[in-house]
Parts: structure tokens; C-alpha cells; sequence
């Protein structure tokens, strides 16, 4: 072997230059026509998903049909949550304006269960601060009412504006608050 030969260093540029004419021609070939139109994606992209059919809606779509619900329900301490995040998606509800299926109501401990979802644990406002922000924690609610464990969330409170029989019972039974207002036994 010589020294100075450089037949090595040749044949590797030449599989390097061999190996970049393939990937340029294979970005040519195999990048779609309309990508980067309208930025780091192919624009027919967006035809596509317009295309696909909806499976969610907003609540405005469901206070078409559920007045009553909806009006309790934007008055309540839920009215942040959406109505499919507890009734399912309302593609499989109505489809172009007409009932195509039923939502399954839930029912006894399946109500519980909904609500556990959000309020079987202490939600707090960063990783590493203690404030909590969730309100009601199920385990502890059901303790300082003084209620049983089986006890179903919907026997005190209304699903879509869950403090709305509370208020009424104060109203309907003031007598029953100590003066800090508290109940009495």
C-alpha cells in the first residue's frame, strides 16, 4: 500500500455524493406537490380533514335540542365541562339534524363513577405548589356530610348544576343552618 495514495478518500466521496443524489431525488419524487404552500405541511392536507365526518360537537349543538339541560347547565359550577365529556360523542347521537341513537343515561353507581373522574382526587395548580384547586374531593365530601360511601352523587345533587337542590333545600329549609351556616342534626 502506498502512502500517498488517496483512492480510499475518492471512493468514499464518491459513495457520499452517490448517497446525497439519492436522497435529493427521493425528496423530489416523494415529497407531495402542495407541501409547503401554506407551511411545514402538505396543504392538501387540509382538504382531507375537512373531509372527515365529525364526531364531536360543541354544547351550542346539543342546547338545540336540550334547552333545559343546557340552561342549568351553563348556570352551574360544570358549565366548564362539555357535554360529551359525561354523554359520548354526538356523532353517535344525531347525524344532519336527526336522532340517529341514544345516549346512554348513567345510573346509579355509573353516576358516581362520571363524577370520579374528576373528583376522586386533588387537582392542584402546578406540580409543585400545594394549593389545591378542586373544590370537592369526593372521599372527604362524603365525610364531612356525614354520608354513606354508597351514597349516589345525583341523591343531593342535580348532574348538570350540581349545588342547584343545595340551594334549593336552604331556601326551603333555612331552620336547618346554624348561624355560620352549617348544618344542624
Amino acid at each position: 500500500m502506498q502512502v500517498g495514495s488517496k483512492t480510499h478518500l475518492k471512493r468514499m466521496g464518491l459513495v457520499l455524493v452517490a448517497i446525497l443524489a439519492l436522497v435529493v431525488i427521493g425528496r423530489i419524487v416523494l415529497t407531495p406537490g402542495t407541501f409547503g404552500r401554506y407551511g411545514h405541511y402538505r396543504a392538501g392536507a387540509i382538504d382531507d380533514e375537512l373531509a372527515r365526518p365529525l364526531v364531536h360537537e360543541t354544547d351550542a349543538s346539543c342546547k338545540e335540542c336540550h334547552e333545559w339541560d343546557a340552561s342549568y347547565h351553563s348556570k352551574g359550577k360544570h358549565k366548564v365541562v362539555s357535554c360529551e365529556f359525561c354523554h359520548g360523542p354526538a356523532a353517535t347521537h344525531v347525524k344532519d339534524g336527526k336522532v340517529i341513537g341514544h345516549l346512554e343515561v348513567q345510573k346509579g353507581g355509573d353516576i358516581n363513577r362520571l363524577c370520579l373522574r374528576c373528583h376522586n382526587k386533588a387537582v392542584k395548580a402546578r406540580p409543585h405548589n400545594e394549593k389545591v384547586i378542586k373544590l370537592v374531593l369526593y372521599p372527604d365530601h362524603l365525610k364531612k356530610q356525614e354520608v354513606e360511601p354508597d351514597h349516589l352523587c345525583n341523591q343531593c345533587h342535580l348532574v348538570h348544576a350540581p349545588l342547584e337542590y343545595i340551594k334549593m333545600a336552604d331556601k326551603m329549609f333555612p331552620m336547618l343552618k346554624d348561624k355560620e351556616g352549617k348544618n344542624v342534626q
